[in-house]
């Protein structure tokens, strides 16, 4: 003879299906926001400087160069993004001077990040700094990555 489930039993069960489809919605929401945010900023990164997106300009006054990157970056998903450059001088190359940046973009927003490295003209060439690129998607994940500084200012040099 089959027993029938207990009123308790079955509602736990009624919990577990709830909980399991408001996680796989947030889940999707989260994986969907993350992938339009990734393909909206590396749609704009990928651009060659001075398109639309990516604005670069070379200063040099007296013995020290800057460089200013100015990006347009989008938020084309359903949760803030927030983005922060800064730089850290290595290989023994301490005249490095940079103006950190961050912003946070909300959702459906754009915003522009303003950036600024400054170093001696002689050494602008041969830079040897390391770039932060911090993107957190609030308030579920962050990341960072470093890159190498002189790419980007012999790119804009």
């Amino acid at each position: 003879m089959k027993r029938e489930p207990s009123t308790v039993a079955r509602s736990l069960r009624a919990v577990s299906l709830v909980i399991t489809l408001v996680s796989l919605v947030a889940v999707a929401s989260i994986a969907y926001s993350g992938f339009a945010d990734i393909s909206g900023v590396l749609g704009v990164v990928g651009q060659n400087p001075g398109s639309s997106g990516v604005a670069t300009k070379t200063v040099t006054q007296g013995t020290s160069t800057t460089v200013y990157l100015n990006v347009t970056v989008p938020n084309d998903g359903l949760y803030p993004l927030t983005i922060g450059l800064s730089c850290q001088p290595s290989g023994g190359i301490t005249q490095v001077t940079c103006i950190t940046a961050g912003v946070t973009i909300p959702p459906g927003g754009q915003q522009i990040l303003h950036f600024a490295v400054t170093v001696p003209s002689s050494a602008a060439p041969n830079i040897h700094a390391n770039a932060t690129l911090a993107v957190a998607l609030e308030p579920f994940a962050s990341f960072s990555i470093v890159i190498d500084l002189g790419r980007l200012v012999s790119r804009g040099a």
